[in-house]
């Protein structure tokens, strides 16, 4: 290159070189010596430019030092830059290490190397894979990373689980995997391209039932009773028909298998139930004419079939059967991240929450059953053939076994049988001149407490009570049968009235006995009887529960065993309210609707307990976390149910609400210890259930802080009320004092609509309290005054 550079001094030498027999390059240069270059010398106007630039570069230096610094930082790191690259000495960092235990079942890539990831997918025989893409510095992946390895160890011989770590940075998973947060569970499954993410519930036994659902899509269905049990344990069922005679080849079940699948990701926590026909006469019962035909079965409305001119595609039926499907109970899982799934849900109408646990391999044995029970009775607005099945496939699942049978004889020393307090009333005649053929019925009060209480003489106002009850129930009492009925709202006791057609004396228009023994069901036909023969009379309760008792102990036969088991597993469930009629489709005769939820209250228990549900209140089921709770919305009330949770005590529950007999329930934090003299300075912590001892207290002026955790406010007032406290600490008429309204419940009239709230309450005047202006500034200067000006026994 440089001898193509033209120099007045190089043409002699090249022409040299080249008539002494033309050696190279090389020996030219040696021969002549290194070549040099001239070059031309500056002009003055040059050097007066120059001089210019760099004066203006020293006053632009000088008035901004921080650029010329800033672009010799970027030279420099120029040139390590160039200088790190030839050198070829860069190096990536160590990966961090893994997060699950050596012995696990989960093949970690903590490298983020997602080639090798699929590559080990690839080479186990598993057909369905369980991806956790995590990052090693989060706690919320690492808790997760527990689960998932609870779940790997119970399902690795069926499922491949891998974990990826896709926060590294010289990893490919980072480049190739785009989530919003970590962890991301991904399933992998034949002809699903993108997989199919996990949002369920992040807990290993959650994550093994959707995995068994993954390897098991859909659920073959042979009979009609087979359709029931499935339609039981799930809100709608999507059911298709392929003819079977095409085996191998059945055109259409691979989209639906597909669709199934997508209905898995969609909703995780309650999937549509997909179910294959292959009968032709069990098709063509549930309107299957020809193969290849879907058809959804709901519980609320009729079937709907699937178009035939739509096309047969995954995603398409998947859409098509959540767009039409119905829940009688929803579930409620909360994602533990903001969102609006509890408001969306809960501000439509007033709702009923079942609090309970809920095992999958009980299946229909779960609480969360009898409570779809009784929705189903609920809705049952036309006496729906279709629910009447369902409810029979629910009670036959939940019949009692000989195991239960011994364990309620177990528990028979501690619960003594049902006693009756029974009250007859003969019908008055339709005709004065009427004498025989008198309608006489009885009511009886069947009394389930520990210490049941004897019957109360016959008052005027209850023969009334009692007359109301015959004439409200027995317009829909077929003659001579019998029928179960709440009038009062009692978990309890329950009620029956049985009627007959008879002669009976006038003596026998009213009377009244009482008998304990085990329930039977004709035991109110026997006791009529005896009342048309004229023989019913009084009988002493505590002898006969204890006799009953015995005989229950000591019998052998296996009928009456199993008979005495199943009234003491089941309450009688055939609910009747004198006004609103049987509970069979209130849901139709009523304005004030409900619908309901259920949470998982192993997962969730902590919504119940801000409900008020716990074992201190009394609302929680006793040895477990069970409860009930009514919450309306629009009217900020929630009502809870007492005592044990049947489905009769649901129904009247719900009859209550409904006739507006509910009271409305006050949360109440812990009672804490009362001030002394002995603690010195002390502000009182007031809650919902000392409010009416300690504020109400009319011997003492009570001046009453309103605050709440979350107020940024009321913590910057603290210190100045504690000094206020030690102003007035020697006034033992003054009761300086402070409630947490977010954890405490009080009565309208008592709850502030801001915090922080200062109210007096005026000893002898404690419906004229008094509330801290709120134009005033609140410290304490003011507060002292605010105290002086209104207290009375100051």
């Amino acid at each position: 290159m440089l001898a193509d550079v033209p120099s007045p001094h190089s043409d002699e030498g090249l022409s040299s070189s080249t008539a002494t027999g033309g050696t190279d390059l090389g020996s030219a240069s040696s021969a002549i010596g290194a070549p040099t270059f001239s070059w031309p010398h500056p002009s003055l106007q040059h050097v007066n430019v120059a001089a210019v630039l760099l004066k203006a570069m020293a006053r632009s230096v000088r008035k901004n030092p921080e650029v010329f610094s800033l672009l010799f930082v970027a030279f420099l790191c120029l040139v390590v830059a160039k200088y790190t690259q030839n050198s070829g000495a860069s190096q990536s960092p160590a990966a961090p290490p893994p997060i699950f235990p050596k012995d696990s079942p989960v093949f970690e890539f903590s490298n983020g190397d997602m080639q090798s990831a699929l590559s080990r997918i690839q080479r186990e025989e598993n057909e369905f894979s369980f991806v956790m893409y995590y990052a090693h510095w989060d706690g919320n992946s690492r808790d997760i990373a527990v689960e998932f390895d609870r779940a790997a160890r119970q399902l690795s011989h069926r499922v491949t689980f891998v974990a990826v770590n896709c926060w590294w940075l010289h990893g490919s998973c980072r480049s190739r995997v785009k989530t919003t947060m970590y962890p991301a569970l991904l399933a992998t499954a034949p002809t699903i391209r993108n997989g199919l993410q996990y949002t369920g519930i992040l807990q290993a036994e959650e994550m093994v039932s959707f995995l068994y659902r993954l390897c098991r899509p859909f659920t073959y269905v042979p009979d009609i009773e087979s359709v029931y049990s499935l339609h039981a344990h799930h809100g709608t069922v999507v059911v298709g028909y392929f003819d079977w005679t095409t085996f191998p080849i059945l055109p259409g079940l691979v989209s639906f298998q597909k669709a199934a699948w997508l209905a898995l990701e969609k909703d995780s926590i309650e999937p549509i139930a997909f179910a294959v026909v292959t009968n032709i006469r069990l098709a063509q019962r549930l309107g299957l004419q020809q193969s290849k035909s879907i058809a959804m079965i709901r519980t609320l409305n009729s079937t709907l079939l699937y178009p035939r001119d739509a096309k047969f595609q995954a995603k398409l039926i998947m859409e098509w059967a959540y767009k039409h499907q119905e829940s009688v109970v929803q579930w409620l899982a909360p994602a533990g991240v903001k969102s609006t799934i509890m408001a969306t849900q809960l501000d439509s109408s007033p709702v009923v929450v079942l609090f309970t646990r809920h095992h999958r391999r009980q299946g229909l044995l779960n609480d969360f059953y009898m409570f779809k029970k009784v929705a189903l009775d609920y809705y049952n607005c036309n006496n729906s053939r279709l629910i009447q099945r369902l409810i029979s496939a629910i009670n036959s699942a939940r019949k009692p076994t000989p195991d239960n049978c011994n364990e309620a004889d177990d528990r028979s020393d501690s619960a003594p049988s049902v006693c009756e307090c029974c009250q007859t009333l003969a019908d008055p005649p339709l005709t004065t001149t009427m004498s025989h053929g008198r309608n006489v019925c009885q009511v009886c009060e069947h009394s389930t407490t520990l210490h049941p209480s004897p019957c109360s003489p016959a008052l005027p106002h209850s023969q009334a009570t009692w007359t109301k009850l015959i004439v409200h129930g027995k317009s829909s009492l077929a003659p001579n049968s019998c029928l179960h009925l709440n009038y009062y709202y009692s978990p309890y006791s329950q009620y029956q009235l049985c009627c007959k057609q008879c002669d009976i004396a006038p003596g026998h228009l009213y009377s009244q006995s009482e008998r304990c023994a085990v329930p039977d069901s004709n035991s109110g036909r026997s006791a009529i009887n005896s009342v048309c023969q004229g023989v019913l009379s009084r009988t002493d309760c505590n002898s006969k529960c204890q006799e009953s008792s015995r005989g229950t102990k000591t019998s052998n036969a296996n009928s009456n065993q199993n008979s005495h088991c199943r009234r003491t597993l089941e309450s009688k469930e055939n609910v009747f309210h004198p006004y609103l009629g049987p509970f069979t489709g209130l849901g139709c005769r009523t304005n004030r609707t409900v619908n309901f939820f259920a949470m998982r209250s192993e997962y969730f228990w902590q919504f119940a307990e801000q409900l008020g549900a716990s074992a201190r209140s009394g609302f929680q089921a006793p040895g477990k976390r069970t409860a009930i709770v009514l919450l309306d919305i629009e009217a900020e009330q929630q009502h809870l149910l007492a005592g044990e949770i049947t489905a009769s005590a649901i129904k009247n529950f719900i009859f209550n609400y409904t006739t507006s007999n509910l009271t409305r329930h006050l949360r109440s934090a812990n009672a804490p210890s009362a001030c002394s003299q002995m603690t010195g300075v002390c502000v009182q912590e007031v809650v919902s259930s000392t409010f009416e001892e300690l504020v109400l207290d009319s011997t003492k002026d009570v001046l009453l802080l309103y605050y709440a955790p979350w107020c940024g406010f009321c913590s910057r007032t603290h210190h100045l009320y504690l000094m206020l406290a030690k102003v007035f600490q020697h006034s033992t008429n003054l009761l300086i004092s402070r409630i947490d309204g977010d954890a405490n419940d009080l009565p309208w009239q008592f709850t502030p609509s801001s915090y922080p709230t200062l109210l007096l309450f005026p000893a002898g005047q404690k419906d004229q309290s008094l509330q801290f202006p709120q134009s005033t500034v609140l410290n304490l200067p003011n507060m002292i005054k605010f105290v002086l000006q209104h207290a009375t026994l100051l």
